[in-house]
């Protein structure tokens, strides 16, 4: 038997199942104010949470020509994707290293012709998303649209804590996480720790 495909709304019911609603959405246009609350976060919770990891399904590679000089012996600038919510700076040990940094729209580097770069994209094809990500995505919703939707801060706590996670014990985000780790092989994202937005703005953001 085939396995239902996520889509747009079954995220959305999900999300209104964890917040203890009746309501269930038909459509994206239904014209429930449930669904509009929903709406509201969707775009924007789609960015930030792919752009939270370096999610297996959401990684892309690309070739990257130079675009200008900035200066004599600065370096290049080279043009990054216009899909691209993260770049990620290869490593010492991968055979297309190289030390750059991001310019805006842009990595200065001082190199060749041509840079070969990692990225997390944007992917907004619901169906090329793995369970967990599908998972996490409902309990990112769920917590961004509590307070407009239950008009509780009770249960806006009770879902950041959930997706965050709370005292040491992981929530949506730090298993979602573990899970697309695991499937890649590497141990070491596989035993993630998902901080909360107020820690991680606190660390200036670093993970």
């Amino acid at each position: 038997m085939a396995l239902p495909q996520p889509t747009q709304v079954r995220i959305y019911n999900r999300a209104l199942a964890l917040l203890g609603s009746v309501n269930r959405s038909t459509n994206i246009d239904d014209g429930l104010g449930t669904t509009d609350a929903l709406n509201e976060h969707w775009a924007m919770a789609v960015r930030d949470l792919t752009a939270e990891h370096p999610w297996n399904f959401a990684i892309h590679r690309a070739t990257l020509n130079r675009h200008e000089q900035v200066a004599e012996d600065a370096g290049w600038l080279y043009k990054i994707p216009t899909d691209c919510l993260r770049w990620l700076p290869p490593s010492r040990d991968s055979e297309h290293w190289f030390c750059g940094a991001q310019e805006g729209n842009y990595i200065l580097a001082a190199a060749g012709e041509t840079i070969r770069i990692r990225y997390i994209r944007l992917v907004e094809d619901v169906s090329a998303w793995p369970p967990h990500f599908v998972t996490c995505m409902g309990y990112r919703l769920a917590y961004d649209a509590a307070q407009a939707i239950t008009q509780s801060a009770s249960v806006a706590e009770e879902m950041r804590v959930k997706y965050e996670g709370r005292d040491g014990e992981g929530g949506a985000l730090a298993k979602a996480k573990r899970a697309d780790g695991l499937a890649s092989g590497d141990r070491e994202r596989g035993s993630v720790v998902a901080r909360s937005r107020a820690l991680s703005a606190a660390m200036g953001g670093r993970r």
